[in-house]
């Protein structure tokens, strides 16, 4: 019963120093996944900053491009929800230009302006 109980406590000290040993190089495997990671959500978010500043030229570039052509311009106002309205109708904006609505039945439909005034937009933003 005595080496029984030396050879699992021999055993036990074994386990021990492999599972400290195994913690360290997995802390020190979770800090370099970290910084991967780190540098890979600085990377996105460079991309889609570069992304949005190239969206707006090419947006101001059509506009001017539109200006000079001496184009007509479509702008929409969403005007605030009537109260009988706002349980049957969902209107959503989900990218500059686009309104899309959602009517009492679930038929979507989505249009493109030059620009869209949100319902919050006062005559001073129209005008």
């Amino acid at each position: 019963l005595g080496s029984e109980k030396k050879a699992i406590r021999e055993s036990k000290d074994a386990i021990t120093a492999i599972i400290k040993a195994n913690e360290a190089q997995v802390v020190e495997m979770i800090g370099q996944l970290k910084k991967r990671v780190q540098r890979k959500q600085d990377a996105i978010s460079g991309v889609v900053e570069k992304y949005q500043r190239e969206f707006k030229e090419r947006k101001r570039l059509f506009n001017l491009v539109q200006e000079l052509r001496g184009n007509i311009r479509v702008l929409c106002r969403v005007r605030p929800a009537l109260d009988f309205e706002k349980k049957d109708i969902a209107v959503r904006l989900p990218e500059e230009g686009t309104v899309e609505l959602t009517n009492v039945n679930g038929r979507e439909k989505q249009w493109e302006f030059d620009h869209v005034f949100r319902s919050n937009a006062t005559n001073a933003d129209v005008f």
